[in-house]
């Protein structure tokens, strides 16, 4: 849906290797904008399985604000049945970041 949508096509770039670590290898983001500094993660049921996964993700989220990096994260199952929710929030976020620059 984002590269159908005149406002997002080419924007987002999928499971993009960023230039800083994350542990010990470089931080990887499911969907992420450059120009605007949006990363969307989407996350399946495996990031609720047990808590360590959950607690990976939120010190991911903070390295990736302390980055300048807006975070936005959905869950897979709400990218079926709740895209235009989702689409809704991602255009959101693009208007807010364009507003700061």
């Amino acid at each position: 849906m984002l590269e159908l949508a005149p406002e997002t096509r080419g924007l987002f770039k999928l499971n993009v290797k960023m230039p800083f670590k994350f542990g010990n290898r470089s931080m990887e983001i499911d969907l992420f904008a450059n120009s605007v500094q949006i990363a969307l993660e989407v996350d399946g049921y495996y990031h609720f399985q047990d808590q360590t996964a959950w607690r990976r993700d939120r010190r991911k989220d903070l390295v990736l604000q302390m980055q300048n990096i807006l975070v936005l994260r959905f869950l897979a199952e709400d990218v079926v049945s709740r895209l235009s929710e989702i689409f809704s929030s991602v255009k959101q976020a693009l208007q807010h970041q364009r507003n700061k620059h």
